[in-house]
């Protein structure tokens, strides 16, 4: 199905089985997509702030210059995707630590969104920015995060095992407990203020 270009702000299609459906330069702001299968949707240019998508699955869905501001995917599932050059800012990505199995990370944009108790396993992260998030118990197993942003970011109980992080930063960050073991690279990173 192709809905690209569409204005769909504000549509409920709460449940709605969305598979494979193409939303390039879609409007979907304010849009209820709670529950919503959105697996291998493209989401390309695609507007969702202030959508609610908690509990949606966007498995291996491709999403590339989206915006998800004020967004809600608490519980949703975004394991396989392949997000580029996206924002997501002061989003809820809560209560699956699974939510981004097997993700594809490229420019990705976290700015101020609660990301508490989130598993990164294997996952590229590198460039990525989590400005201000909130990771609080959140693990990072075998990341490569070489130029990675956790500035102001809240790290309280946070492992990071195996990491590769040349030249990441973690100004003013909160570290309360962090760990980072199992023979971590971090040469060059920034700590200053942490």
């Amino acid at each position: 199905t192709d809905l690209s270009g569409m204005d769909l702000s504000g549509i409920n299609l709460n449940g709605a089985y969305l598979e494979y459906v193409n939303f390039t330069n879609a409007n979907l702001t304010g849009a209820n997509l709670g529950n919503a299968v959105l697996s291998h949707a493209v989401l390309s240019n695609t507007d969702l702030t202030n959508a609610d998508l908690s509990g949606a699955n966007l498995g291996a869905s491709q999403i590339d210059g989206a915006r998800f501001i004020d967004s809600n995917l608490t519980g949703a599932i975004l394991g396989k995707a392949s997000i580029r050059h996206t924002k997501f800012h002061r989003c809820k990505l809560i209560d699956r630590m699974e939510m981004f199995l097997e993700t594809e990370f490229e420019d990705v944009d976290f700015t101020g969104s609660d990301l508490k108790r989130s598993h990164f396993i294997d996952a590229d992260i590198s460039g990525c920015c989590f400005a201000e998030t909130d990771l609080t118990e959140s693990c990072f197993l075998n990341p490569r995060m070489a130029e990675a942003v956790f500035d102001n970011a809240v790290l309280h109980s946070v492992n990071f095992v195996k990491a590769q992080g040349e030249n990441a930063t973690f100004k003013q960050a909160e570290m309360k407990n962090v760990r980072f073991v199992g023979e971590c690279e971090l040469a060059h990173s920034v700590f200053s203020g942490a």
